[in-house]
């Protein structure tokens, strides 16, 4: 048995993460899905296979309410937002203790605070990192307890079959999505774009830098 608190939804990056997860961990073991956030699924036998992993509403009440402090399960939990400057005790939703406690984190900073180290190593025996960027972070500041686990893609949507281009037919197009920030890598992105549009006339860049979580950051493009 794994405790799992991770949101569950199709329309945000932290919710895709989590249903791709817990999808492969149900494959694996069995699961008990704690989540702050609603389930959110646009398929609705996607949502009757949640909710029959979410623990019941006595379960939550007894986490919440410190009746249930300590399981004899390990507990994955994801860290949202994962900046330096906010508090991530206010931000793990299931207080509990468990054989092991493993934090999953995406974080945008490139330089992190010794209050943000000493916080993960006071809360988490294990931090996954969702890419090698968030990984080699923190391997540079100090903290080796860590690995790398990629979400992947959802073979149904992304298949060697489904490759007709719609648009742009008679160009060579490079997609780069994602918020603009270090971890997204616009600045390589650019880079190397401008190396291939010196060299080939048929090439484009395509960017989404933009979504409704996107917030100011500086990233100096040289």
């Amino acid at each position: 048995m794994i405790y799992v608190d991770m949101p569950v939804a199709d329309c945000s990056g932290w919710g895709i993460c989590g249903r791709n997860i817990i999808k492969e961990l149900y494959n694996l073991t069995d699961i008990k899905l704690f989540s702050k956030s609603k389930i959110q699924t646009e398929n609705l036998m996607d949502r009757y296979f949640y909710n029959s992993l979410t623990a019941s509403d006595q379960e939550i009440a007894d986490v919440q309410n410190g009746v249930l402090t300590s399981v004899d399960y390990p507990i994955l939990e994801s860290v949202p937002y994962g900046m330096p400057y906010f508090d991530l005790r206010q931000l793990t939703t299931i207080n509990l203790k468990g054989k092991k406690r493993v934090g999953y984190i995406f974080y945008e900073e490139n330089i992190l605070s010794d209050y943000f180290l000493n916080t993960i190593k006071a809360n988490w025996d294990y931090i996954v990192a969702g890419s090698k960027w968030c990984e080699e972070t923190l391997k540079f500041h100090g903290y080796n307890n860590t690995s790398t686990i990629i979400q992947g893609v959802d073979p149904f949507l992304f298949h060697p079959r489904n490759n007709e281009k719609e648009m742009f037919q008679d160009k060579f197009v490079i997609f780069s999505g994602g918020k603009f920030e270090y971890r997204k890598g616009q600045d390589i992105v650019i880079k190397a774009f401008k190396v291939l549009q010196e060299k080939y006339k048929d090439v484009l860049l395509v960017n989404a830098w933009f979504n409704n979580s996107s917030y100011i950051m500086s990233m100096s493009l040289s």
